[in-house]
């Protein structure tokens, strides 16, 4: 007797069931919500093979062993409709995989509300965002007689890190500071040595990749002295010294100069970086 009771179960079991058809066209997608953040848009868009008083969508992510889940629900669904749910802004991980899971609500032959799962359908890779750093700011600056550059980021993401880059002819560029990348917000100062040229900031991805920044121009300041004739600097600093017709009397980097060895007894224009001192 018990025997039949619970073959009568099954067989119950089996009929209220066996009317309940998952979703076969069932498209899941998503779309980039930004640049600058693993953030998303989740859409799954399907055609209802029966009536359905509900349809109860989880949207699974997994990022290696973390699993985010986004719900929605969809309500009063007819057989032979396309219905399309759609979970917006869903912050993740980057590079992860992107499946959903129905639960079907419906009312069997016997007018008895069921539920059937369904899923997991095709798992989908989400597209990984590698843009490494939004810079909000560049930036030279002169304090207590120091000079540094300094750097403002809104966001890193897989940054290794930053490289500064000078070139006094603003072709030639050389990497001359490296310092690593906080992967969060950050800012960023750094002392450089006081030189006229050209700048500008590399950013260095993990996976080698890179970005610039908008080239600076930064003017040193030049501490010289000029007395009888005679000019005296800190340091060796290229220094260009013509006639009023433009020749050249003249070119050579030097951190001394005696304008009276020149043999020359006109006004001379002395150039010192892009200062221009005119000399009796």
């Amino acid at each position: 007797m018990k025997v039949l009771i619970l073959n009568f179960l099954f067989l119950s079991f089996c009929i209220s069931n066996s009317i309940a058809q998952c979703p076969e066209d069932v498209n899941i997608s998503f779309g980039i919500v930004d640049d600058t953040s693993c953030s998303y848009d989740f859409t799954i868009e399907m055609t209802a093979t029966q009536d359905y008083n509900s349809v109860d969508i989880e949207y699974y992510v997994v990022c290696g062993d973390l699993i985010y889940i986004f719900d929605d629900k969809l309500e009063n669904l007819s057989s032979g409709n396309t219905y399309q749910s759609r979970f917006y802004d869903a912050s993740t991980d980057c590079g992860c995989e992107l499946s959903a899971m129905l639960t079907l609500n419906y009312m069997d032959d016997n007018n008895v509300q069921q539920e059937m799962d369904c899923g997991f359908y095709e798992w989908v890779t989400l597209q990984n965002i590698t843009v490494p750093a939004e810079l909000a700011d560049v930036s030279i600056s002169k304090e207590r007689e120091k000079t540094y550059f300094n750097w403002t980021t809104l966001m890193e993401l897989n940054v290794d890190n930053f490289v500064i880059e000078y070139a006094a002819d603003g072709r030639s560029f050389q990497g001359i500071q490296e310092t690593y990348a906080n992967n969060k917000a950050s800012n960023y100062q750094v002392e450089l040595e006081d030189l006229t040229g050209y700048y500008r900031l590399k950013t260095v991805d993990v996976d080698g990749s890179f970005t610039y920044s908008d080239i600076l121009f930064h003017k040193a300041t030049t501490n010289y002295t000029l007395s009888r004739n005679i000019i005296n600097l800190e340091q060796s600093t290229d220094i260009l010294v013509y006639d009023s017709m433009g020749r050249i009397l003249y070119d050579n980097a030097t951190a001394t100069l005696n304008l009276n060895e020149l043999n020359y007894e006109g006004i001379k224009f002395v150039k010192i970086d892009q200062e221009i001192l005119k000399v009796f």
